[in-house]
């Protein structure tokens, strides 16, 4: 007899990103481990990215309830569906692109969506979720014989919905983290009584947690300092070794790949500035011989503006967002892999980085050397190509220092601890302990 377990995760596939991979991974493995999951997400919204091919991966034993919602998402699918029944000349390739989010070119309008989300939305846009999540959960806990839920943060609204289910339905569950909540760059806070809201949701979310699992080292000290007495498990992010097998290969030219995978966010601009810069230094003749692929969405306002104006048009290239398997081709049919964060994040890693070194290419890096970035990237031996922060000539010698080695790892890194595969075995124990510890 199977385990059951309520997967809260307001975005999952076919909705793309690298939001969803995580539990998507663990929908994948956790049949294999004895669990049978029930996932609570969202009906159909308005969304960035899509991939299909996510779903290929779930095994029928993989429930799926979609709740509705109030929120602008959720609110613009339905408002985009009601106008294009009264267009019945609409294609549906013209359908499907109206699917996604496209940030409008108008700044304003941005700054007012902003505005009003972090004044009104609390704790993020994902509340008007809530209430049909927390109905649909209960539904599904009592029907599906569920024995614990899993609250995937963020949006911090799946906290909450795991909470209200679990106090309703009497049900342990665990909260397992991506970032982290009021200690998240991203999280902005208006006023002091935002501040104090949504560390008082986080207080309550947390210790009512009979497990919370967290991406790194850093946060587990944060949350057991902040809660003395709370149950904190590490569980980074990881690459799936069956994605390296079924990819989307890519055509390569003559000269050196570069590729950046994933979302350049906006506060990303100081990485991409400064690493623009240092490739318009580099002598002529390496730059003939270079050619850089950003492959992801751009949220950097004016990112082909930068390109052009230090005359990189023809070396840089933006491919926009592709499915993960055409991603996972062009980590495959690299020369070498292009990772950065913010100058002042030391508290976290992206996911990608993960794949990045299942890949097993150079990693160029422009990240803080004090940060747990830096020291994954020692751990797997490429913290000799951090081209840094404000070093002109960082990039030059990072470069030459590749090519001297052939472009190619001196050394395979040991990645069995990453696969996606055991880390859900090790979320599965944090599972088995939360309902051993609620009973």
């Amino acid at each position: 007899m199977k385990n059951r377990v309520l997967l809260v995760c307001y975005l999952f596939p076919p909705c793309g990103g690298a939001g969803v991979q995580r539990n998507a991974k663990y929908c994948k493995y956790l049949p294999r481990l004895g669990w049978q999951p029930t996932v609570l997400t969202v009906k159909d919204i308005v969304y960035h990215s899509y991939d299909e091919s996510l779903l290929s991966d779930l095994s029928s034993d993989v429930k799926i309830v979609r709740a509705g919602s109030l929120d602008p998402l959720r609110l613009t699918a339905v408002i985009s569906k009601l106008i294009s029944l009264f267009k019945t000349n609409v294609s549906s390739k013209k359908k499907a692109q109206s699917r996604r989010v496209k940030t409008p070119k108008n700044n304003r309008i941005v700054t007012l969506y902003r505005f009003l989300r972090d004044w009104f939305l609390v704790p993020d846009a994902s509340v008007g979720w809530v209430p049909f999540a927390v109905y649909a959960g209960v539904a599904a806990v009592r029907r599906d014989n569920i024995q614990v839920i899993v609250g995937s943060v963020g949006p911090y609204s799946n906290a909450l919905v795991a909470y209200l289910v679990s106090r309703i339905t009497g049900k342990p569950y665990v909260l397992d983290f991506r970032d982290g909540w009021i200690d998240d760059p991203a999280l902005h806070c208006p006023t002091a009584v935002h501040a104090a809201l949504h560390k008082w949701l986080e207080k309550i979310a947390i210790t009512g947690a009979q497990m919370v699992c967290v991406y790194g080292s850093y946060q587990q000290n944060i949350f057991m300092e902040r809660y003395p007495g709370i149950n904190v498990g590490v569980l980074t992010n990881g690459y799936d070794a069956d994605d390296f097998i079924n990819f989307i290969p890519i055509e390569k030219t003559e000269r050196r790949l570069i590729v950046y995978t994933g979302t350049l966010y906006g506060n990303y601009t100081g990485f991409f500035r400064q690493f623009i810069s240092d490739l318009s230094k580099l002598p002529s003749p390496v730059l003939e011989k270079i050619e850089v692929v950003i492959v992801g969405r751009v949220e950097i306002e004016g990112a082909e503006a930068i390109v052009a104006e230090e005359g990189l048009g023809s070396v840089v290239r933006f491919e926009g967002y592709v499915s993960h398997a055409k991603s996972i081709g062009f980590l495959q049919g690299a020369d070498a892999l292009l990772f950065g964060l913010p100058e002042d994040n030391v508290i976290a890693y992206s996911g990608k980085i993960f794949e990045y070194m299942m890949a097993k290419k150079p990693i160029i890096s422009y990240v803080n050397t004090s940060g747990m970035a830096a020291d994954l990237l020692r751990e797997i031996g490429c913290d000799d190509w951090i081209a840094g922060y404000g070093n002109e000539y960082g990039l030059t010698t990072v470069l030459s220092d590749i090519d001297s080695k052939g472009w190619a790892l001196p050394e395979t890194p040991a990645l069995n601890t990453f696969s996606r595969e055991a880390l859900t075995e090790r979320f599965a124990q944090y599972l088995l302990q939360a309902v051993d510890t609620g009973r």
